[in-house]
Order: structure tokens, then sequence, then C-alpha cells
């Protein structure tokens, strides 16, 4: 028997009808709009003896597909407590759902949006090894429309005695079409709770977005704290942002990332900080790259990296920060920041302690356009001794670019200009007991403004002496213009040079030294600047107030660390 006709058997033909109208509109909307996929939430706590290893997954449904319109997908959610007398192993997992499509397909609306993917992990240990991954549901339109994709979240954390190494990773992928992304890994090894041993860390950290008109924004954070060996790396890369005819161009994407590592004793750290914004006509974008990190007497090395869409008319803005420390004795440290954007900020600092050697390099670029930035290299040790010191910076375009040492012997400035109308100024600042020092500059100029660079020398001279010595090194040389030497000391004139061409500048730099006469007792502020109209030119020098012996010795030593600094002149 029918439905109907049963129907008909019990009810009048006037109220038959509206029940029969309500379920063909109801079957009629089920084939037009897709349903929405079903959210799956996961939530576990393990304990056990020894090693426990535990995996625990999330994944939302699919949104169905319709006439009119797709179904979103389903949020996902995967929740971890886990414990382990000695090793914690974990893999967390959660998915989002995809967004229905539009079947046949329409390219103006009605697709599903993507579910959001959530993880959440904490271990305890005396070690810990494992992963956390976010992926968010995708946005099935043709094209990306609006922000429909699924956010991505990763949050995992270890506290770990140290006895066991740890190696874990936090990554979060936004869904395609416009998702957001967070990813976060922290891990205290023997730190917030008594050392039972000095075990390696290992942590990695990505968060990636995606392009809509609403760009995927990323954060990417990293935090590590141990008793041993530290390495680490995080990366935030944010989505294009997206120009649509419809409804205009999106605000800027922001790529965000940040690494902290601290150690101590002997025991080393190498961590890397990038943000990167995807390249896409006409955009804009920030990007932010942090690093720090630190050792007792141990070798510290790290390097932040930012970059971000370059175009004429459109402001890309990129900032990067890297500092190494080391606090004891025998320590040594090297910093690298690296920033590429219409506007650009780059800055590195190196520090160290007595014998132990300091390294800053910041680089600075505007990419394929004029643009402005400053780049600032700073190094330093706290005590006395013999150090190997340096800090260098290299910009193109419009810039500031400063490079300092302190208590040190070498301070490099290297620009680069690129494009038309650049112009430049760069400072390096070079401390050294009794005067010993040296210094490179060089400098590329298309010939539409001056390059200035200046080197600065402090230091306290505690006796008279009969002479101050500069001598020149080496050169590295293109057909140039105009190049002029300008030094003094406590603002007393040196000397002045201006040379017109290429032979005539190398007939002077190369082999040369100048004798700058007696100094007195007292502090003494040399000054050697130089200016660049067309043309590349570079030269390197070493300064000293030796005796005939003590000179020889001098050029034996510093020769080898020049040599250096002669091929990062040359690359740049």
């Amino acid at each position: 028997m029918t439905l109907a006709f049963a129907l008909t058997r019990r009810l009048p033909v006037k109220g038959l009808l509206p029940l029969l109208l309500s379920a063909a509109v109801s079957q009629a909307y089920a084939i037009d709009h897709g349903a929405s996929g079903a959210a799956d939430h996961q939530s576990l706590v393990v304990a056990g003896p020894g090693n426990v290893s535990t995996t625990l997954t999330a994944t939302g449904g699919n949104g169905g597909d319709g006439a009119l319109s797709g179904g979103n997908g389903g949020a996902a959610s995967a929740v971890l407590d886990l414990t382990a007398l000695w090793t914690a192993n974990a893999t967390i997992s959660a998915t989002g759902g995809n967004g229905g499509k539009v079947v046949p397909a329409n390219p103006d609306s009605g697709y599903g949006f993507g579910g959001d993917a959530t993880v959440t992990g904490v271990l305890h240990g005396a070690g810990a090894t494992g992963s956390a991954t976010a992926r968010g549901g995708s946005f099935s339109g043709l094209y990306p429309g609006v922000p429909n994709a699924g956010n991505a979240t990763s949050s995992l954390s270890a506290l770990t005695s140290g006895a066991q190494a740890v190696d874990l990773s936090s990554s979060a992928y936004a869904g395609l079409g416009g998702g957001a992304s967070v990813a976060s890994l922290a891990i205290d090894s023997g730190v917030s709770q008594p050392a039972a041993g000095y075990a390696s860390v290992v942590g990695n950290v990505k968060a990636i977005g995606n392009d809509a008109t609403t760009a995927g924004n990323s954060t990417a954070t990293l935090s590590l704290h141990g008793t041993g060996k530290l390495t680490g790396s995080s990366l935030a890369l944010a989505g294009a942002v997206f120009d649509d005819p419809y409804v205009g161009q999106s605000p800027p994407a922001t790529a965000f990332s940040t690494v902290t590592g601290v150690t101590s004793g002997k025991h080393d750290v190498s961590l890397t900080s990038t943000a990167n914004v995807g390249v896409q006509y006409p955009a804009n974008g920030n990007a932010t790259a942090n690093v720090s990190g630190q050792s007792g007497s141990g070798k510290v090395v790290v390097r932040a990296d930012a970059s971000t869409v370059s175009y004429t008319y459109v402001v890309g803005s990129a900032t990067a920060h890297a500092v190494a420390r080391a606090t004891e004795q025998g320590g040594s440290s090297s910093a690298t920041a690296s920033a590429v954007g219409m506007t650009n900020s780059a800055l590195a600092e190196a520090y160290s302690v007595g014998t132990g050697s300091a390294k800053a390099v910041a680089i600075g670029s505007t990419g394929e356009t004029l643009g402005g930035g400053s780049t600032i290299a700073r190094s330093s040790s706290t005590d006395g001794g013999q150090r190997a010191l340096s800090a260098s910076v290299t910009s193109a375009s419009n810039y500031t670019a400063t490079s300092e040492t302190s208590f040190g012997s070498l301070s490099l400035a290297l620009p680069s200009l690129q494009g038309p109308y650049a112009n430049g100024y760069a400072t390096a600042t070079a401390g050294g007991a009794a005067g010993l020092g040296g210094g490179v500059q060089a400098a590329n100029s298309p010939g539409f403004g001056y390059v200035d660079l200046e080197t600065r020398h402090s230091w306290q001279q505690n006796g008279t002496a009969d002479h101050l010595w500069l001598k020149f090194l080496d050169v590295t040389s293109a057909p140039l213009g105009y190049f002029s030497l300008d030094i003094s000391n406590n603002g007393q004139a040196l000397y002045f040079g201006e040379f017109n061409s290429q032979s005539e500048a190398d007939q002077f730099f190369l082999g040369h030294a100048l004798d700058l006469g007696p100094l007195g007792v007292g502090m003494q502020n040399l000054v050697v600047r130089s200016s660049l109209a067309t043309g590349s030119y570079g030269f390197s020098y070493i300064l000293a107030v030796p005796e005939p012996f003590e000179w020889l010795l001098l050029l034996s030593g510093l020769t080898l660390v020049m040599v250096a600094a002669r091929r990062q002149s040359r690359h740049s």
C-alpha cells in the first residue's frame, strides 16, 4: 500500500495536501542543498610505566554536494594528555571536512565552508617523541571567492626530565581557499624540574596559510629550554593576498615566526626562524621572523629570514631579528638576519665573553623595486682577551645600514644599491684595545645617487704613540666615475683624497700604508669615510699602533681574518 493511499484513508483531502507539499519541498531542498558534514571530537588521557605510545585521530565529515549550495565540512578536534615513566610517544591529528560543491558548477556562490581542525597535546616523561598535525578543510569553489576554508590550530607541549631525547613537531595546514593557521611547540627538558640528564632536544614548527580574498594568515611559535643540545626551526607561510574583481583586494596577509632556545654548559644551539608571504600581484603583506638563542660555553648559531611581496606601488613589509648569546668563557655566537620587502628591517646581534668569538650579519633588500629600510649588525664581547668579532651589513636600494663591534677587531659595511635614484648610508663601528682593528667598505652604485660609508674605531690610548698606521690590504673594483676617502680622529682631519678613475684608486689603495701621525693619551675616535658615485669599489684595511716587529706579526695574523672579509665584499 502506498503512503499516499494509506493517508487518504485516514485524512480528508484538504488535510493531506499540505503534508504532501511539505514532503516535496523537503525532498527538493535535500537535492538543491548539500548536507553538512558531521563533526568529530576526540579526547584521551593516557598514563603508563616505561615507554608509552598513543595515536589519536579526528576527522570531520565532508559537506554534501547540491544544485544550489554545498554543505559545510565538519569540524575536527583531538585532545591528548599522555604521561609515561620513560618516553612519551604521540601521534595526534585532526582533519576538517571539505566543503560541498555546487553541481552543476556555479562560479558565483553556494560552495560549502571547510571545517576547522584543532589539535592539543600535552606530554610528560623522561623524553618525548612524536607529532601534532592539524589540517583545515578545503573550500570547494572554482575560485577563492570569500574566505570559506577551514582554519588549522596545532598546540603541543612537553615537560621532560632531560634523561631521554626529545624530538617533536607541530604543524598546522589551513584549508585551501582562505584558511588561517596557528602552530606552536613548547619543550622544557630538565629546566622546570630537577634535571636527570643532558639529552638533546629537537623541535620543528610549521604554520601554512592559504590564499583567499582575506588572506590566510599564519603564526608559528617554537620555545626550547633544555640542559643539552638544542636544534629547532619554525616556518610561517601566509597565503598570498587575493584581488577579486567583485569584492576588491583583501587586507594584508601576515606571517609571524618566533623561535627561542636556551641551554647551559658547553652545549650547542642551532635555530632558524622563517616568515614568508605568498607572492601574487597586486598584493600587500607583512612578514616577521624573530629568533633568539643562548648557551653557556657552547656554539650558538641562529638565523632569521623574513620576505614578502615587493612590487612597485605595493607595500610589502619584512622584519627580521636574530640574537645569539654565549654567556661563558669559550662560547661562540653567530647571528644572521635577512629581510626582503618593499620596506625592510634587519637586525642581527651576537654576544660573547672573553676569548669567545661573535659574528653578526644583517642583510636588507627591497627586491625588485625602490624602497627603504634599516639594516643593523652588532657584535660584542664583555671581557678582555683576543677575540674574532665581526659585524657586517648588506643593504639594497634606499637604506640606512650600521655595523658595530665592541671590544672587537673587525667591522664590515657592505651595501649594494639597485635601481635608479638609489641612495644609501652605512656606518661601521669597531672597538679594539690599543687601536688594533680593521674594516671593510664596499658598495655598488647605479650612478644616480651617492653611497656613503663610514667606519668608526674607538679605544682608550693609555700612553702616547709616535705613529698611527693604516694599512690597505686589498681592493675590489670596477670602472667608476668618482670615489673619495676621508680619515679623521676626534674631529681633526688626518687625510682626504679623491679618485676619478679605477686605475687612480687602485694605485693608491693596493698595498699602501698611511702614517696618520702621533697619538696622545686619552679616548681615540677614528673615523674612516668613503663616498662612491658610480660603479663599484671596495677596500679592506688594518689599523695599528705598533713597533716595526709588532707590525709584521700583526700583518701575519690579521691578513687571515681579512681574507673572509674580502670574499664577502666581492660577493656583495
